[in-house]
């Protein structure tokens, strides 16, 4: 399981505890998140620094970042 935090990471929890697992490292804002299940790759949007962090849920890293508009906002 994923979540974002405003502290400007995306969190992996496992969920049969609800414990952190780990913290990814992502934009300033981080507002939500989407899975794109054809290739495994979470899209973060980040208000703050307007872009979108690209997630590999295999390595649990981000493999880069699409410059966007001002304030970007909603689903990836």
């Amino acid at each position: 399981m994923y979540i974002t935090s405003l502290q400007n990471f995306v969190g992996v929890i496992n969920p049969s505890g609800g414990q952190l697992i780990k913290s990814i490292p992502v934009g300033q804002l981080p507002s939500s998140l989407a899975l794109d299940p054809s290739n495994g790759n979470i899209y973060v949007v980040n208000q703050g620094s307007n872009n979108i962090s690209v997630i590999s849920t295999q390595t649990q890293s981000v493999k880069y970042s699409i410059s966007v508009g001002a304030n970007p906002y909603g689903d990836a």
